[in-house]
């Protein structure tokens, strides 16, 4: 940021602050004094510190959960037993679904492939539910 500005007095002053990677304005009116706007960016300063610590205790946490992600890479899923159970049990929910459909059809009713389909979606959506 980059402010010429002429005081009362006549006195003049140039404010820059270019934080790398960022954009803030502070605003400083033709009305603020010198000490003023040394107080305004004294208190901006004061925020990057803050803000700076705040990014590194994110990366730090990133850093830890990066860590403990690496470790389960490449190891057993902990539920693969039940995720096969489940697999079978909506493959059977499937062939039951296909075979009523197939009997409805079968006995007279005029049933498409298109509202048999969704009936298997249905089931499967209550299944995950």
């Amino acid at each position: 940021m980059s402010n010429d500005r002429i005081g009362k007095a006549g006195f003049h002053y140039q404010t820059v602050l270019q934080p790398t990677g960022a954009d803030y304005e502070i605003d400083l009116a033709v009305t603020v004094t010198p000490l003023g706007a040394v107080s305004r960016l004294e208190h901006a300063l004061n925020g990057f510190a803050d803000e700076q610590y705040r990014y590194c205790q994110r990366c730090d946490e990133a850093r830890s959960r990066l860590s403990s992600y690496r470790s389960r890479d490449g190891g057993v899923f902990a539920f693969l037993d039940e995720l096969r159970d489940k697999r079978q049990q909506l493959s059977e929910v499937d062939d039951e679904l296909a075979a009523a459909a197939r009997e409805v059809a079968n006995n007279g009713a005029l049933i498409s492939d298109e509202q048999a389909q969704l009936s298997v979606q249905h089931a499967h959506s209550c299944a995950a539910q």
